[in-house]
């Protein structure tokens, strides 16, 4: 079991605190027998701790914010190493909702076949659409083959119509990740 963040700090605070507790009323006791120098030591002893243990809790606190901040750092850096990849790149990302209406094409989708790229939360035109139109019985096939293949890696070769109405001949991989939490595409 991984603890969280505030579960480390609470930890090391709950050590320092009963380390704290028990070492110091020891040494405390050893040093200063009489009652009356020991109740002033025992409030400096209280002051001190509550300035160690306020130390000590910025301190966690501080290594644990770097830890996140670089963290985000690195998800940031790789996802504008895709992004780059994304856009230079000349094989096109569509992500399909579940009806195969186009969720998010690649920006390079304008570059390769013509067409602006989808980015609109909204449901999108059919991929079908883009088929040539004596492969949409394949490509039909295909969908239903993914969708009863889900996480599942699987090719076809079909045509598509680029935005003049070329006809390109193009190689498909295609992956149901509808279950997938985080893309619920294919």
């Amino acid at each position: 079991m991984r603890l969280s963040a505030a579960g480390k700090v609470a930890l090391a605070y709950a050590l320092f605190s009963l380390l704290w507790i028990l070492g110091s009323d020891r040494l405390l006791l050893a040093l200063f027998p009489k009652a009356e120098t020991l109740t002033l030591w025992q409030t400096a002893k209280g002051f001190l701790f509550v300035a160690l243990s306020g130390l000590l809790v910025y301190l966690l606190a501080l290594r644990e914010t770097r830890a996140e901040e670089a963290k985000t750092r690195a998800e940031r850096a790789s996802a504008r190493r895709l992004q780059a990849l994304l856009e230079s790149g000349r094989e096109l990302v569509y992500l399909l909702d579940e009806k195969g209406r186009i969720r998010y094409t690649s920006p390079n989708v304008r570059e390769v076949l013509g067409y602006l790229p989808w980015e609109d939360p909204g449901p999108g035109p059919l991929i079908l659409d883009y088929v040539h139109p004596e492969d949409r019985l394949l490509a039909e096939a295909a969908l239903q083959d993914l969708l009863r293949h889900p996480g599942t890696t699987l090719e076809y070769r079909l045509r598509v119509l680029d935005k003049e109405g070329g006809v390109r001949a193009v190689r498909v991989w295609g992956r149901n990740l509808l279950q997938d939490e985080a893309i619920r595409a294919w």
